[in-house]
Formats: structure tokens, C-alpha cells, sequence
């Protein structure tokens, strides 16, 4: 029986070609040949061979595990760095016998370790306006971090800053703000997580408590 091959595309369906090969993955073992015939389009080359779209696609996964498994070592190195420098500040901080002491740990340890442009610890007094606006308004949820206006940056630094880390600082006694800054007006933003940071409100509290 003789069979016209000549328009066979139209007359098979795609899909159950799709079907029968994933149903029956040993195929091209039985015609091997086919593997060298079958072309796939390629944007820069034009047309490649199956073997060789494989093996593009096989380099391809290959980068990307690698840039992968790069990105992962490079924050398994940050949160190393954070925890061993943040158990220093905390040491330094829970040994500290007052105010003094505390600030200029937190000045020695946070500038240098993270690379903060200034670190601060600024008491919130009934007569500075701007420090009790800021400690209303932008610490309603306890921090916050973003941008400041010039006269908040001069309240708080003495100086325009790039974005900022605000944290309500309380005692029975008295208030605070802890503030850190950044050159870089990106480096502090809403969606950044503010865990260690509260970790760290935390101790700073429990050693003030002690000075009260």
C-alpha cells in the first residue's frame, strides 16, 4: 500500500505526537538518525540540532545554578558578618555602666561594622518641637525607615542624611530615638526587615532601664 507523506503535517495532530513521545521516551532509541535530523529555530544562529538545543539549555541551567549557589554563599557571608558584628555590639552594649558608654558603643561598633554614616541616641525633650513630631508621626509603629525632611535630618544628625533607621527607644522614665543614617537614599526603605533592628531596641531598653 502506497501512503502520500507529502502533507502528513496537516493530517497529525501535534499534541498527540507530544503525547505518544513523552509516553514512549525510548523512540529515538529505536531511530537515533531522527535526533540528527530534527532543526529547532534559533535567534542567532538560525536553525540548531536537537543535540545542540540540549546542550545550549543544559549550559543555560548550568549558569544559573551557579550564579544561584554564588548569590546564596554571598548571603550566607552577610548574615555571618551581621550576627558576629551585632554579638559584639550586644556585648558591648550590655557591659556598658552608662548612657555614655552605651552611645559610644553603639557609635564604635554600628559605623564601622555596617558602614553607617552616623549612629545616634537622641533623647526626645518636651522643648525640641521637631524631635516629639518625629517620635508621633514617624514612629507610630514603633520605626520607620525611608527619607527625612531637612529639619528632621538637622534635629536628629546635624546633618542632611541619605535614608534613615528611626526606632522608638523607651523607658518608664524617659524617651528616645535610636537613628541610624546612610549616604545612600535607597539603603533604607519601607519593604527592608527590621528584626535585628528590634533585636537591638530591645537591649538598648533593657540596659536603660538600668540607668533610670
Amino acid at each position: 500500500m502506497n501512503i502520500d507523506l507529502t502533507n502528513i503535517a496537516d493530517v497529525i495532530d501535534p499534541d498527540l505526537l507530544a503525547d505518544y513521545l513523552r509516553e514512549n521516551p525510548s523512540f529515538f532509541e529505536k531511530y537515533p538518525d531522527l535526533l540528527l535530523n530534527v532543526k529547532i529555530a534559533h535567534q542567532q544562529r538560525g536553525s540548531i540540532s536537537l543535540v545542540e538545543h540540549q546542550m545550549h539549555a543544559l549550559r543555560q541551567k548550568v549558569q544559573a545554578l551557579e550564579e544561584e549557589i554564588t548569590s546564596l554563599m554571598a548571603t550566607a557571608r552577610t548574615n555571618e558578618h551581621i550576627f558576629k558584628s551585632n554579638s559584639e555590639v550586644y556585648i558591648d552594649l550590655l557591659n556598658s555602666a552608662d548612657i555614655y558608654q552605651l552611645r559610644q558603643a553603639l557609635h564604635k561598633k554600628m559605623e564601622h561594622a555596617f558602614g553607617l554614616k552616623r549612629v545616634e541616641l537622641v533623647a526626645v525633650v518636651n522643648d525640641d518641637l521637631t524631635l516629639k513630631q518625629v517620635n508621633a508621626k514617624r514612629l507610630k509603629s514603633g520605626h520607620y525607615l525611608g527619607r527625612l525632611t531637612d529639619i528632621e535630618s538637622q534635629a536628629l544628625f546635624k546633618a542632611p542624611v541619605g535614608s534613615v533607621a528611626l526606632l522608638k527607644v523607651e523607658t518608664q522614665q524617659k524617651k528616645f530615638i535610636l537613628c541610624f543614617s546612610h549616604d545612600d537614599p535607597m539603603h533604607y526603605h519601607p519593604e527592608l526587615d527590621v528584626t535585628l533592628l528590634e533585636q537591638l531596641q530591645q537591649v538598648i531598653e533593657y540596659k536603660m532601664e538600668q540607668f533610670d
